[in-house]
């Protein structure tokens, strides 16, 4: 799959299943996001750390590409050994921005 198709997947699907969900249900993704998955993937697994002009637009957009994963898939258990296809994808995400 082309890096362009990864984006435009990912994005079509979040925003078919976030349209759908109530307000409620959001609030419990973005407190697990907040609260759980995200400090776990930024100490944890390290993060991404990109350099340059860009370099802060592109570490959000790679959190953007994870917090999309993870609003389409809630249930997923991480685990850096079987996630570096995801994590791989959230970089081409962040850096064809």
């Amino acid at each position: 799959m082309k890096k362009s198709e990864i984006m435009n997947k990912i994005e079509k699907e979040f925003g078919k299943k976030f349209r759908k969900l109530s307000a409620d249900e959001v609030q419990e993704l973005d407190t697990g996001w907040i609260f759980e998955i995200l400090p776990t993937i930024r100490e944890f697994y390290g993060g991404y750390h990109p350099t340059g002009k860009n370099a802060g637009k592109k570490k959000q957009r790679y959190e953007d590409y994870l917090y999309m994963y993870y609003v389409l898939h809630p249930n997923h258990e991480w685990d850096e050994r079987h996630d570096q296809s995801i994590f791989a994808d959230a970089i081409k995400y962040a850096e064809n921005a």
